[in-house]
């Protein structure tokens, strides 16, 4: 279809991911060229292992089981060629951290293991992950390059702690013929979502912003790229603790602006990673804010053979959009997620060798074709493949290349994990928003508590 995210995001200003290279636990600055594509050495070496060897691979769901699968199949080629059985599961992100902690613990952790964000460097910084720099330095030459924020994500001081696996551009997924009939347009400002909800949304049936508020990564993206817009940020350029302006504020304010009109479904404070994705693919909300993992369960669920015309007709009426704008300008966000070999795993060189036939590009390749769009590549020339050339995608690159980080306007450390993890901004939306809290106050209580985190970590608070 003609999708009008295209001319939307063409026009916007995106600012480029801040990456400071600095001591205690910041990443290095990385090289914004790209090398001359090299030759892959053989990622086909038996595992090092007396009999039979099982990895186990878990891994967050993707909320499509086709690209889920794809991953997997990855990793159990591998075996097959290895000698080596692949324990692939798919944990719940609600309960992922906790079965992480429990496994690192009792010294069984998984062989290797999904991390979002800045989870890799919070492990990295307590010494429980593999060094992957002496296959990583090669492959991150070949098809271009790695996109700035994948590189970011698994490097520290020049060296590779992790594969990079996903770079995924968070658009607004927008019911276009919902606007069409209400008469209005795709809102430019975060206030326009409040100005024309009581011309799209029919509570309890249809909200205009699905909004995640809930113990989950997705609340804290969908708050951050709405403080940005405000001009509030997570944190400062050394990767230090900011959050604190009168823009934050502000941002609060029209959160709770937007629960206590029912632009946000009064529910949304207790959702998991997936309630927003359910609340638009059941046609209950105008727009989310979310990774394309929406869209393209949109195309899967067309393309069945027994495809209801309700399928098609959702698919037909979704755009995606960039974000809209607030006081301080209008700013997309990206996120990167990688996969990393736990020293304690039953053969962490053996891991180490399916994290280099899973990055390959022959064999990567594979997750990217297969996964129906749902995960966009962490090397640039991939974004050329004609997959990525349908209209609703035509900007992804752009995206990917421009967006922010979470970590913004720092690099990720482990600091900033544990605030996330701690679900410090969640609850800090939800005791505004349930409890009547002055905004200034949670803040002012949220910020100490995270103050306290980077303190620990001996990073500038």
């Amino acid at each position: 279809m003609a999708d009008p995210t295209q001319k939307h995001i063409s026009r916007r200003q995106l600012l480029k991911l801040s990456a400071v290279a600095a001591g205690g636990a910041l990443l290095a600055a990385c090289s914004n060229s790209s090398p001359a594509p090299a030759q892959p050495a053989s990622t086909q070496a038996p595992a090092k292992s007396s009999g039979p060897l099982t990895l186990s691979v878990w891994i967050s769901p993707s909320f499509n089981e086709t690209a889920d699968a794809a991953i997997g199949n990855v990793f159990k080629e591998w075996g097959g060629k290895n000698n080596a059985s692949i324990d692939f599961q798919v944990v719940p992100e609600a309960e992922r951290r906790q079965r992480y902690t429990a496994a690192i613990e009792g010294k069984k952790p998984p062989d290797i293991a999904y991390t979002f964000e800045a989870e890799l460097q919070y492990y990295r910084a307590q010494n429980l992950v593999a060094d992957c720099t002496d296959f990583m330095t090669e492959m991150a030459k070949l098809e271009g390059g790695l996109f700035e924020s994948a590189y970011l994500n698994v490097a520290y001081q020049g060296k590779y702690y992790g594969v990079p696996y996903v770079v995924n551009p968070w658009v607004n997924h927008v019911r276009t013929d919902l606007l069409k009939q209400a008469g209005v347009d795709y809102p430019k400002t975060w206030q326009d979502v409040v100005t024309i909800s009581d011309k799209v949304s029919k509570p309890p049936q249809v909200y205009t912003y699905a909004m995640s508020l809930g113990d989950n990564n997705d609340t804290s993206n969908n708050f951050l790229v709405m403080a940005w817009a405000y001009g509030a940020q997570l944190q400062t350029p050394e990767g230090g603790l900011s959050f604190q302006n009168p823009g934050m504020v502000d941002a609060i304010k029209l959160v709770k602006e937007m629960f206590d009109k029912k632009v946000i479904p009064p529910g949304a404070t207790t959702w998991d990673s997936s309630g927003n994705n359910k609340a638009y693919q059941s046609k209950q909300a105008v727009l989310i804010h979310n990774p394309n993992s929406v869209y393209a369960q949109l195309e899967s669920d067309a393309r069945k053979a027994d495809a209801s015309q309700e399928a098609k007709d959702l698919l037909a009426n979704t755009g995606m959009y960039g974000m809209p704008a607030g006081p301080k300008g209008a700013f997309d966000m990206v996120d990167v997620r990688a996969f990393v070999a736990f020293k304690d795993g039953k053969d962490p060189a053996a891991s180490k060798n399916a994290l280099k036939y899973f990055i390959d590009p022959k064999n990567y390749e594979k997750v990217i074709e297969t996964g129906l769009n749902r995960w966009a590549p962490v090397y640039k020339n991939m974004m050329d493949r004609p997959l990525w050339q349908k209209e609703a995608y035509k900007n992804y690159k752009q995206l990917m290349t421009n967006g922010r980080a979470m970590a913004y306007g720092g690099p990720p450390n482990a600091a900033m994990d544990e605030v996330l993890n701690s679900w410090l901004i969640s609850r800090m939306l939800q005791e505004v928003c349930t409890s009547g809290k002055d905004p200034q106050k949670a803040l002012d209580d949220a910020r100490a508590k995270m103050a306290e985190i980077y303190k620990k970590w001996k990073l500038p608070a």
